[in-house]
């Protein structure tokens, strides 16, 4: 009687392994989003149907929240290539900020220095993805002035504080759109550190009326992280 074949068992070294071919570090499904406001509702609609969503309001409200976590859906269903992660280098008092001071290589400065939006990534990937992600340039995290001459497609723009943008800065980000390429830019009007005209409400005045655009206002009534959040910024509204 003939013996059976042993099957022999291949190791295979997952560093000479194509991306894309890699298993993805496994994570539970985060929740469905769910907006909680009707400023997030206009907002996730303007997300699923623009090119460009221009969103006002104060901390607290989930502007940065639903707009990553939407990133995350993407690219997670490998809707789009990449995620870029984007700020200007601006610090409080319009003082360029200084990120070589943070502890650090390059890398664990920038994801510091981005840390509102990294943390959004984590909790809806997993920290496991995000790290794949990131190491596998999926996800990209680069000082908003570094971006000129570059061209995005099939990929997701998330630039934040941008009441601290130039509006050459934010011309110089829109013209770098290409091919099922979205972006989005939020911001706080109120907490601008430019004395003069800043990028987001430039872009506000001359876009919202442009086909493909969306714009969405969040306000005190909108806040979400907490009551005490809440309270302390109607307190400070107050002239």
């Amino acid at each position: 009687m003939a013996k059976a074949k042993q099957k022999t068992r291949v190791a295979v070294d997952l560093r000479f392994v194509e991306p894309a071919q890699q298993p993805l570090p496994s994570k539970k499904a985060a929740a469905p989003l769910v907006p909680q406001t009707e400023a997030q509702r206009c907002f996730l609609s303007s997300l699923r149907t623009n090119t460009l969503t221009i969103v006002r309001g104060s901390a607290g409200t989930g502007k940065t929240y639903v707009a990553l976590a939407y990133a995350a859906e993407l690219l997670r269903n490998h809707e789009i290539e990449r995620i870029i992660l984007t700020r200007p280098l601006v610090g409080v008092d319009g003082e360029e900020a200084k990120i070589g001071a943070l502890p650090g290589t390059l890398q664990e400065k920038l994801q510091f220095w981005a840390m509102p939006m990294v943390d959004v990534l984590i909790e809806r990937l997993g920290k496991g993805a995000f790290d794949y992600f990131l190491q596998h340039d999926r996800i990209r995290i680069v000082p908003l002035a570094y971006l000129r001459g570059s061209s995005f497609n099939d990929c997701y723009i998330h630039c934040t504080e941008a009441q601290n943008t130039t509006p050459a800065q934010v011309e110089m980000l829109l013209t770098r759109v290409g091919e099922n390429a979205q972006v989005v830019l939020d911001g706080d009007p109120k907490q601008s550190d430019l004395k003069k005209r800043n990028g987001l409400e430039d872009a506000l005045m001359r876009l919202e009326d442009m086909a493909d655009v969306g714009a969405v206002t969040f306000t005190k009534d909108d806040v979400v992280r907490s009551g005490f959040c809440q309270n302390v910024i109607a307190r400070y509204a107050v002239a």
